[in-house]
């Protein structure tokens, strides 16, 4: 009970920490997106998004450009967001695509406007992977197997 109270507590400095640091204004970046047909002559589509997301995780925990608390309060954005995804794929009448895509668009460039400067590698990955993620979101089969 101790260790769960502690964990609420290190994700409420977290939530509190991550509100009061200033958010740098993301520039807007023109993303080429991926050509289905052409991508899936060079493998299953579904396969190369689950390689993003898995990669993406990779280089998020390996990064020093965003401190543990920092990282913490991310994965707790991020459990939330698929929780709700989960509600949303179940057919929860209370939650909204509109709604989902805010969070997740938040998520994105929070990230990306933490590690733009100090790994500018991550930040593009992240950039060039939102499509695919966002898609792999959507998709009910694909999700079901994270």
């Amino acid at each position: 009970m101790r260790q769960k109270g502690f964990l609420v507590w290190i994700c409420a400095v977290a939530a509190f920490l991550a509100a009061s640091m200033p958010v740098a204004a993301v520039e807007p970046v023109e993303v080429a997106t991926k050509n289905t047909e052409l991508a899936s002559k060079f493998g299953d589509v579904s396969e190369q998004r689950e390689g993003t997301l898995r990669t993406l995780k990779r280089q998020l925990r390996r990064t020093k450009s965003v401190g543990v608390v920092t990282k913490l309060w991310i994965k707790f954005r991020i459990d939330g967001l698929i929780d709700d995804f989960k509600a949303y794929h179940d057919n929860a009448e209370a939650i909204e695509l509109a709604q989902l895509r805010r969070r997740f668009d938040h998520i994105i460039d929070t990230v990306n406007g933490l590690v733009r400067e100090d790994d500018p590698a991550l930040a593009n990955f992240l950039i060039q992977a939102e499509p695919d993620l966002w898609a792999l979101l959507l998709n009910p089969k694909r999700f079901s197997d994270l």
